[in-house]
């Protein structure tokens, strides 16, 4: 059994379809790491929220838990409510190694990867 988990978690919408990428994102982890938890959780609109996805884990005797915010611009969500909800999970569950990992739009990797991709779909075909 599984005692680490990774918790993507993203902000939230009231389509549906909107959660389909973290999904996505969620099983290409789980391809990559079968020895890892992996969830998604909301901010707010959608279920479930993070600290019910905390306790989830917790429940299923997840002890060591990274929280990985899928935002590419840090604004208040992540600058604010994030680490006042993380700090409230550390108080709820003193027993779990909770990390909180940077957002998505703080890794140099990634804005590179999406920088390059966009260059690529924007070539002109009549150029060198």
């Amino acid at each position: 059994m599984a005692k680490d988990a990774i918790v993507l978690f993203a902000h939230g919408s009231q389509d549906p379809n909107w959660a389909v990428p973290f999904e996505r994102v969620k099983a290409i982890i789980e391809r990559e790491r079968a020895n890892l938890a992996v969830r998604v959780s909301y901010l707010e609109i959608m279920r479930p929220t993070l600290l019910q996805t905390i306790d989830e884990l917790h429940g299923e005797g997840i002890t060591h838990i990274s929280i990985i915010p899928m935002f590419l611009a840090p604004g208040a969500h992540v600058a604010r409510d994030l680490p006042q909800l993380f700090e409230q999970a550390k108080r709820m569950y003193p027993s779990v190694t909770l990390r909180l990992l940077s957002s998505l739009g703080e890794v140099d990797a990634l804005l590179e990867a999406i920088g390059c991709w966009i260059a690529s779909k924007t070539r002109s075909k009549n150029r060198g």
